[in-house]
């Protein structure tokens, strides 16, 4: 999804023949706008829609439009980030009033397109993982592993961080008393330490530990011990050259 560069109120802008520098940007911006209108509301193009919420929030701090785009883009078009966005500005109270409940709708059903936003969303308020939301919408362990499960599935570069995040928490909530799949949790987990998630790491070498496997033990305390050095070098790195 393409990335807006913001503009500070306070840059020296340098001229540029008839043009400054701001008004070069702010052109470009106009018609980048021009542009997402046109292939949204003529071109009724799916990808346009998100492209002109994505404007809409980030460049006109609109999200009362934005929404109207969003919804209509995931009712109408079955765009699924549309959906998980929309989602999100339900469950927040983004340019309308918190309606978790309906913020579940939107996220199912980006989870069902295969956007793995929506799957996180769906699997950890399902799952019990948000706390404040337990006495609007009831935990269901079961439900939220089904679709922390899908997230952890999909396999999109773009998509990369959420699905890790799915494998993750998908992996801790097969542990739990409700649930307590062992096997399950190995699987999801195993994928995030892949990935890189360190706490991923750890949590299958205690799941390996549980059921007396030592050989899955080491590996994994090994695989976390190599992430958590490489993060702590980086760290260290990054406080040298500030």
């Amino acid at each position: 999804m393409r990335q807006f560069k913001s503009i500070q109120k306070d840059d020296r802008w340098i001229l540029h023949g008839k043009r400054s520098e701001k008004e070069e940007v702010q052109l470009y911006l106009k018609n980048l706008g021009i542009e997402y209108r046109f292939s949204c509301f003529s071109e009724k193009n799916p990808e346009g829609c998100q492209l002109l919420a994505d404007y809409l929030i980030q460049i006109d701090s609109d999200y009362v439009k934005a929404n109207k785009v969003l919804q209509e883009n995931c009712d109408v078009r079955n765009h699924p980030r549309s959906c998980s966005s929309y989602g999100t500005n339900l469950l927040n109270g983004n340019g309308c009033v918190k309606n978790p409940k309906e913020a579940m709708k939107y996220f199912t059903k980006s989870c069902e397109l295969d956007d793995a936003m929506g799957c996180d969303c769906a699997g950890k308020i399902y799952g019990g993982f948000e706390t404040h939301l337990h006495d609007v919408i009831e935990p269901d362990p079961v439900k939220g592993l089904k679709y922390l499960d899908r997230g952890c599935n999909i396999k999109s570069t773009s998509q990369l961080f959420e699905s890790t995040e799915s494998c993750y928490a998908g992996a801790f909530l097969a542990t739990s008393r409700q649930i307590r799949n062992y096997q399950k949790s190995i699987e999801l987990g195993a994928k995030a330490c892949e990935a890189g998630h360190m706490n991923a790491c750890q949590l299958v070498s205690n799941v390996y530990q549980k059921i007396n496997d030592q050989n899955g033990y080491e590996k994994f305390l090994k695989k976390y011990k190599e992430l958590k050095k490489q993060i702590d070098e980086n760290v260290e790195l990054r406080m040298q050259r500030t």
